[in-house]
């Protein structure tokens, strides 16, 4: 029954990439074509981040697209006996836009370049948390070590990639990204002591980072 059901599954994925109209597509067919994109980014062990996002071929061969994504984040690890641990936050959202050339389709495939530009907005967290009731009086009133940080980042990136239609409406995209961002935002210390407020920036060079993209053409 198994063997069957794997049968039927590939002859299903065999008949979607290799269908008669797959075989017809051709790259002219994209100009003034729109699709509703979704992007997964920076995959790893701890987390996936994604859009939703908007592409239009403006040429032949010259496409554009816009994402916005949301991420957060929060997670608690243990420190001591006496502490709970530190509870760590991450809560940030951002618009990207970009603009791909694409070299000649060949066997539905599409190599592109391009670059992009994306604006994001920041803000992150960590503070003690405390290991019971009793203690969490004692962390208010005598012990208070919490760290806030808000920031915008602009970015800046290359980009080389390739698209792979499976039919003439869908398309799965692999990207690569290499370039920079700039960062700017306040950063604030509470403590038992004294509370600190300070600006803060960051020039990050040579940031590379890989995505998935699923394109619906409408």
């Amino acid at each position: 029954m198994k063997k069957t059901f794997l049968i039927v599954v590939m002859l299903l994925i065999h008949s979607l990439l290799f269908s008669q109209e797959a075989k017809r597509f051709n790259i002219d067919n994209l100009k003034n074509r729109n699709a509703i994109l979704f992007s997964f980014d920076g995959f790893n062990l701890g987390s996936i981040n994604g859009g939703i996002g908007w592409k239009k071929w403006t040429t032949k061969n010259i496409k554009m697209y816009s994402t916005f994504k949301v991420n957060y984040v929060k997670d608690t690890k243990e420190k001591t006996s006496a502490v709970k641990g530190v509870e760590n936050r991450l809560l940030s959202f951002g618009a990207t836009f970009g603009l791909m050339k694409h070299l000649a389709l060949k066997n539905r495939l599409a190599p592109y370049f391009g670059g992009m530009l994306g604006a994001d907005y920041e803000k992150t967290g960590n503070k003690l948390i405390p290991n019971d009731k009793l203690f969490s009086y004692f962390y208010r009133a005598n012990y208070k070590n919490e760290t806030k940080r808000t920031s915008t980042i602009i970015s800046l990136y290359m980009i080389l990639g390739i698209e792979c239609f499976v039919t003439g409406n869908i398309s799965i995209e692999g990207q690569y990204k290499f370039g920079g961002n700039y960062g700017f935002g306040k950063e604030k210390t509470i403590s038992n002591i004294v509370d600190t407020e300070q600006n803060v920036s960051s020039i990050n060079l040579g940031i590379w980072s890989s995505s998935i993209i699923l394109s619906i053409y409408l």
